[in-house]
Parts: C-alpha cells; structure tokens; sequence
C-alpha cells in the first residue's frame, strides 16, 4: 500500500513506517468479469415464394356402378384356369383339393353347356345326312335357341340337385366342410369329361354317328354316376359313426331316388325338347 502522505511504499501496517502518517485501510478488490456482448441471432430473412400458384384439389371422377374390367386381369384369369385346366390331368386328386370353387363352377357350367349342345347338333347331323341320302329336304337345320336355352336350364338344374345331394351327404357323413369344396372337387374331375364331350365333336361330323353316341353316353355316365360316386367314396374314408360301406349304399340309394325324379319331372322336359326341335325342322 502506498502512504497519503510520503508516498512511501509498504507491503502491510496501519502505519508509515517512515512518516507515522495513518495508512487506509486495505479493501479486497472483487474481480470484475469482462462483459461480453452477446451476438445477436442472425434473423434469416423469410423468402417470400415468388409466382406461387397453390396446388389445385383433383376433382371427384363419379363413379359408375359396373367398373370395366381391364384386359390385363381378363387375361390373367384366363391364364390361371387354362393352368388349372391343365394341372388337372397331371394330377387330378391333387387339384381337386386345392382347387377354386370358382374355377370348379366353370368346369361345371362348360360341362352342362357341352353336355346340352351336342345332342342337338347330334340330331340336326342325323337328320341332315338321313335327307341328303334320299333326296329329300329337312327344312331349316339350325338349332332352336328357346329350345336350347330351355335344355341348357333343364340339365342345369339336373346337375345342381345331383351336386346337392353330393354336398348334403359328404359334409355330414364324410370329411369335406363346405358345398363350395365338394363343388370345387366336382368341377375338377369334370375337366376329363369336358375334353370327352369336345372328341364327341370329330366323329360327329364325320357323320359317324354311332360313335359320338356311345362317347356321349360314356361322358354322361361320368357326369351322372362315377364323379358322383368317387367324390363321396373319397369322402367317406373320414371316421363316423355309420359305416363306410353303410355310407356308400346311402349314397347310392340317394343318386338312384333323386335320379328317378329328375328323370320324372325334367327328362321329360329334355326329351320333348328334342321332340319340339324334329317336329320344328
């Protein structure tokens, strides 16, 4: 500290060790921070967009109730059943378990169409070639369509009865879960008699006659009688308490009863058809 008085120097004391003079007291001295200013935040100046067009909400198309079907999926589906179709002769046990109900419902509606058809193409060929033998005219050889249309519903509904017996039986007395499965299974097999019937067609119009016929009956057996029986004889190898043999004579006792009344009330129908249609050419 430094004297007011002599400006003499000393490092501690109350008093100048040279003139005597009192020396001030000594306060400590808090140190004092440098201030540092603080920067501002820079301010990004907003960039105002220039020629902003705000963006324009799509408008509603309406849609129509029945949306087209694109080609690509028709072609697709197209695809996956002839596939299926053909998978069906390699392994058919095979495909009939894991096939599509609506794959199998094709098959079905193919086979009643074939199965309509060719009876009348048989007829109006035999006719034909039985005036031309002798000279004579026939009349108009097309096909009735209202008496197809008629045939095609009769053996329609022929078939879907034989299917429903088929389904009732081998849901509660064999394995299959569903009537979608066992139609599926059916419609498979039936692929067989599809190719059948399409042969039916080569020895037709060669005029060979008696052999289209006994390859029409050969598929209408298969239709009929062994799709029917096989499917459920397949089905029946699950456990129940009715025997396996007792459920194969229920099941043909069944196809015999609903045969006799189909024949009855819609044969009849099919063979008055065929009558309509001679009586008409």
């Amino acid at each position: 500290m430094i004297c007011p008085n002599c400006k003499n120097e000393q490092a501690e004391g109350k008093f100048c060790g040279q003139c005597g003079a009192i020396l001030p007291e000594k306060t400590e001295e808090t140190p004092v921070e440098p201030k540092i200013e603080q920067e501002e935040p820079i301010k990004l100046a907003k960039e105002e967009p220039t020629n902003h067009i705000p963006p324009v909400p799509p408008t509603p198309q309406p849609q129509s109730q029945a949306q087209p079907v694109p080609p690509a999926a028709t072609s697709s589906a197209i695809s996956d059943y002839w596939a299926y179709f053909l998978n069906s002769f390699k392994k058919p046990s095979k495909q009939a378990q894991n096939a599509p109900f609506n794959f199998g419902l094709i098959s079905i509606a193919i086979t009643v169409f074939l199965w309509a058809v060719l009876p009348f193409v048989a007829l109006q060929r035999v006719l034909t070639y039985t005036a031309s033998w002798f000279g004579t005219s026939v009349g108009d050889p097309s096909v009735d369509i209202s008496i197809l249309i008629r045939t095609i519903v009769t053996l329609f509904v022929l078939y879907a009865c034989i299917v429903a017996v088929l389904s009732l039986l081998a849901t509660k007395m064999g394995k299959y879960e569903s009537w979608k499965q066992v139609v599926s299974i059916v419609g498979t097999y039936n692929n067989w008699v599809i190719v059948l019937l399409l042969f039916t067609f080569i020895p037709l119009f060669m005029n060979f006659f008696a052999f289209s016929s006994s390859l029409l009956s050969i598929a209408s057996l298969f239709i009929v009688l062994l799709i029917p029986l096989y499917v459920a004889i397949v089905a029946f190898e699950s456990d129940h308490k009715l025997d396996r043999f007792v459920r194969f004579l229920i099941m043909i006792a069944s196809l015999f009863a609903i045969y006799y009344v189909l024949y009855k009330v819609l044969l009849n129908q099919v063979i008055d058809s065929m009558r309509s249609f001679t009586n008409y050419m």
